[in-house]
Parts: C-alpha cells; structure tokens; sequence
C-alpha cells in the first residue's frame, strides 16, 4: 500500500504539474483500496505478460511487474510518469531509459521509518523483515540520481515541482515502502 502522504504528493503533482503516476501489475488479491495503484492480475496473465514488463519482482509470494509501454503512453501524452520502486526497479527503469529517467531518494531518519513500520497493521513476520531491511535500503541513495530529505510534504513537493521542466521519468523510493 503507498502511505498516504504519498497519495498527497501524486494527488498535488499530477492535478497542477503533470506529473502521473505508473500503476503496477500484480497477481495479489484485487483490494479497492488499492486500485489507484495496481492493476490486479491473475498468475496466467501475468506470464503471458512477461514480455512486456521491463521489470519484474516477487514479494510475499506475489509477482509485480511494470511496463515501459505505460510510461511511454504518460510521457507522449505530454505528462511526466512517477513510479514508486524498490532498488532493482530503480536500476531497471535506467537501463531502458537511460538519461531520460531521473532516480529520486526520499531520505528517511532511521527511527522514523521504524516508527512508520511499527504503526502499520503488519504481522510480526512482515514488521521484522522490513525493519531488518532498513540498512541495506538507506545503502540504496548511491544508486539514485539525486536525495532529497523526507521531512515535510510541502518541501518534497517544492523540490521535485522543480523537475518539471525537465522530461524525466521520475523513480521515487522511501525506505519504509
């Protein structure tokens, strides 16, 4: 699920700048909640759609993909995508699109991505796991283009506004995702 305060930015980015959101295909169980975010596919689509996707990962047993055609689809309509990605995604979304895609950092203090974890209904398995992930996920900012500190909404939001005269494709990752 993308925290809300994301949900903030994309609502505020993609209403007054242009900037749209890539959802996801996945096999997990279709949830309304989700539905901005995800397209929600069965395991025999989904590897009939292998070939499509420039990306593919599995979390908890459940496959997700992304498709270039998606981006290219927002970027022709003059609009910039936004896609929420994990590291590997983030190396992926480069080797396509090279110079035209921009990684972007949310950095995190540790305790409050700990605190984020801790306040969401996970099961203990789940809270261990990305809790235990957090330092080889703030290892990740080496890898992205430029950092940007996750204090405030209205800061973050101001900072990337002033990407969009650029014609990026915009990765954005957050440890606690």
């Amino acid at each position: 699920k993308i925290p809300k305060q994301y949900e903030i930015w994309f609502a505020e980015l993609g209403n007054h700048y242009g900037f749209i959101p890539v959802r996801t295909y996945t096999t997990r169980q279709p949830d309304i909640r989700h539905a901005k975010n995800y397209h929600f596919i069965n395991k025999e689509e989904f590897e009939e759609m292998t070939n499509t996707f420039f990306e593919t990962s599995t979390y908890a047993g459940e496959w997700f993909g992304l498709n270039a055609n998606d981006i290219y689809q927002i970027i022709n309509a003059g609009k910039i995508a936004v896609l929420m990605l994990d590291v590997n995604g983030a190396i992926a979304l480069k080797r396509v699109f090279g110079k035209e895609c921009l990684t972007v950092y949310l950095k995190r203090n540790k305790r409050d991505c700990i605190s984020s974890i801790l306040s969401r209904n996970l099961s203990l398995e789940e809270t261990v796991s990305r809790i235990d992930s957090l330092n080889a996920e703030m290892k990740n900012e080496e890898f992205c283009d430029i950092c940007i500190e996750n204090n405030r909404v209205s800061n973050v939001i101001a900072k990337i506004k002033g990407f969009r005269n650029n014609k990026f494709t915009y990765y954005i990752k957050e440890e606690t995702l």
